[in-house]
């Protein structure tokens, strides 16, 4: 499902939101980690874990926030704890710092 779509998110990091099919709670979820990253992330889609599991691909992110644990993910529970919160930030942190220095070590060996 493709949840935010706008051309002033552009410098904004994308990311998936994977569920776990828990009462719609996930919806609280993409909003509230929304607004507490306003200027840092854009949650472009969600998907649940029955619709991973079944195969579906999944589009790119630079993140995947997600309610069941799995690589390269940040795992949040269905009701998102501090804690959480604090790791989302510190992965939006080292996503930011690591596409800054990506360009810049091109530039190095050009």
């Amino acid at each position: 499902m493709r949840v935010e779509s706008n051309n002033s998110n552009k410098d904004k990091l994308t990311a998936l939101y994977v569920y776990a099919d828990y009462h719609d709670f996930y919806q609280n979820n993409i909003v509230n980690i929304q607004n507490r990253f306003p200027s840092s992330i854009m949650i472009k889609y969600s998907t649940s874990v029955f619709a991973m599991e079944q195969g579906m691909e999944y589009p790119d992110a630079d993140l995947i926030i997600s309610e069941i644990r799995m690589p390269d993910s940040i795992y949040v529970s269905s009701f998102i704890t501090d804690s959480q919160y604090e790791d989302i930030a510190r992965a939006l942190k080292e996503r930011v710092q690591l596409l800054t220095e990506v360009p810049e070590m091109i530039d190095f060996f050009n």
